[in-house]
């Protein structure tokens, strides 16, 4: 009876001793994990956690923990570009507003001082480039209020069927004028049958308006602007080129940045205050299309837009 009473107490010995070992393992872990979490809060360390055990709720609780971590890293770093972003739009929004201001108020000074001794014709020519260049001005503003909107997020597109050679025909139509003063011929390949796409009709005038605006602008000296459009069984494609100056090589893979403006001496179709083809493009995405370009100078700079067929 002694003995085996003395066996009883020598197993619950074992028993609790190791039971003890494996809480002062855990204990030991649990503090190593603790003073791991404490480094990275205070130095802002990457460092991740890592256990020496064979428990596998440590290896859990530590793999939960890295995710966390890791997940609390990109939120850190998404922070500042956005942060950045924030400070390049004030940036160029700034410069963007103050030199057309500046210009304005020029030439309202030289009509003020030169009241008396300005002719009709001369008062008539500066209050014309006044009206230009404030009509710019707005269009500037409208602009960034318009990608301030169309970048959040509770925003969406009223999606819906359209025909897209109908809104193409509009936007030629309301072009006309200028595309003929640019002496600039246009190369039409267009169905002769509505082409239905599921998308935004407005948004896709606007993406459509800003790419033949461009064309006939930047590409005049190549004496064509194209227009095309390519349909298949689940998207179709408008295609928009010409064969102008075109955009810089160093260029190419940027234009759709917002305020990219390039090297203007050669990136011409990138001129402006760099927001248009970022709004063109953000709209063909808000579509769940997508907006490409390519450009080999004075042969073919080429924007693709491409939308869901209408099932």
């Amino acid at each position: 009876m002694v003995m085996l009473l003395f066996i009883y107490a020598s197993a619950a010995t074992l028993l609790l001793g190791g039971l003890i070992v494996r809480q002062r393992h855990l204990l030991g872990q649990i503090r190593k994990i603790t003073h791991t979490l404490s480094r990275i809060r205070t130095a802002n360390d990457h460092q991740r956690l890592r256990v020496q055990s064979s428990m596998q709720l440590l290896h859990h609780l530590a793999d939960e923990l890295n995710q966390f971590l890791e997940h609390h890293k990109q939120l850190g770093e998404r922070s500042l570009f956005l942060e950045e972003e924030r400070n390049q739009m004030l940036m160029h929004l700034s410069h963007d507003l103050r030199t057309p201001l500046t210009s304005l108020l020029g030439y309202v000074e030289v009509i003020q001082r030169k009241a008396a001794s300005l002719s009709p014709k001369d008062t008539h020519s500066y209050l014309n480039v006044i009206h230009a260049k404030a009509m710019k001005l707005i269009t500037q503003i409208n602009d960034f209020f318009y990608f301030a909107k169309l970048d959040s997020t509770q925003s969406p597109l009223d999606l819906a069927s359209f025909d897209i050679v109908a809104v193409v025909q509009e936007v030629l139509l309301s072009l006309h004028q200028p595309i003929e003063l640019s002496q600039i011929e246009p190369v039409l390949n267009l169905p002769g049958h509505p082409v239905f796409v599921y998308g935004n009709a407005l948004g896709t005038e606007r993406i459509l308006l800003n790419l033949m605006t461009n064309a006939y602008r930047y590409g005049a000296e190549g004496g064509l602007l194209g227009v095309e459009i390519r349909e298949s069984a689940h998207e179709v494609v408008v295609e928009v080129w010409d064969r102008g100056k075109g955009i810089a090589p160093s260029d190419l893979p940027y234009i759709f940045n917002r305020f990219y403006t390039g090297q203007r001496s050669r990136g011409h179709h990138v001129q402006g205050n760099g927001l248009g083809l970022t709004i063109a493009k953000r709209l063909a995405e808000k579509q769940h299309g997508s907006l490409t370009a390519t450009s080999i100078p004075y042969e073919k700079t080429s924007f693709r837009l491409t939308l869901p067929a209408h099932p």
